[in-house]
């Protein structure tokens, strides 16, 4: 008696190889994209990351070069940070719940000046 097909296995794994390659080339992209959409939605202003790095396995998120521009004054940031770490318990992630352990921001700064408007255009405030 067989109990695993060989398609079956074939299908599983070319899932799996799959959902790796999704997310060592897509997962970091995706979630800067989210990241920021989702801060200018709450500050109505421009939202810049240099870099986001998700490292899954060990339950990290790492932000580099963050600024957020000042809405009401474009060319300033309300804030900007020069790395900011989350360490996620990884065990409470199966269970749907997302828990932040530690939060870490080094080098952040208030009212630093921008050098460019960090103002939203209207189409892009109207999309949010």
């Amino acid at each position: 008696m067989k109990i695993f097909r060989k398609s079956g296995i074939i299908a599983f794994v070319s899932f799996i190889i799959l959902l790796s390659v999704f997310g060592f080339f897509f997962l970091d992209p995706l979630a800067k994209i989210a990241v920021i959409n989702f801060g200018e939605r709450i500050f109505k202003a421009k939202v810049e990351i240099d870099k986001l790095d998700i490292q899954a396995l060990k339950g990290k998120v790492i932000l580099e070069g963050i600024a957020v521009a000042d809405r009401n004054n474009p060319m300033q940031n309300l804030f900007q940070a020069k790395n900011a770490n989350f360490d996620l318990m990884t065990s409470q992630l199966p269970g749907g719940k997302i828990i932040i352990d530690v939060v870490s921001v080094e080098g952040m700064t208030t009212g630093g000046a921008r050098k460019t408007s960090g103002q939203l255009s209207e189409a892009r405030l109207k999309a949010i």
